[in-house]
């Protein structure tokens, strides 16, 4: 990277250029993910842990969990909130599906 001043942050994005039926598993899979994330109620988690058990009612993939957990980090108050902008990727997947 020639000027790291210029990035804040980075995302790669690793996929094949065509479009995807939103139907396919893998991605009713990822709308799965997401819509559980969203749908964790990051107020009244005491842990990762609470967070994994919430996650896997939903998602019973123990290694998805576990990647998606790495982007579940606290915030100086002893909360939780996600790094990634979950607004943003959820909105963003029919976009990304019609390539």
């Amino acid at each position: 990277l020639l000027y790291p001043h210029r990035v804040e942050r980075l995302l790669v994005l690793d996929m094949a250029p065509v479009a995807y039926n939103p139907t396919e598993p893998q991605w009713e899979a990822i709308h799965t993910v997401v819509h559980a994330m969203n749908a964790l109620n990051l107020d009244v988690l005491s842990s990762k842990r609470a967070a994994d058990q919430m996650l896997a009612r939903t998602v019973t993939d123990a290694g998805m969990r576990a990647f998606v957990l790495m982007n579940l980090v606290r915030t100086p108050r002893g909360g939780f909130r996600w790094r990634v902008n979950l607004k943003a990727i959820e909105a963003s997947l029919p976009s990304l599906c019609a390539w």
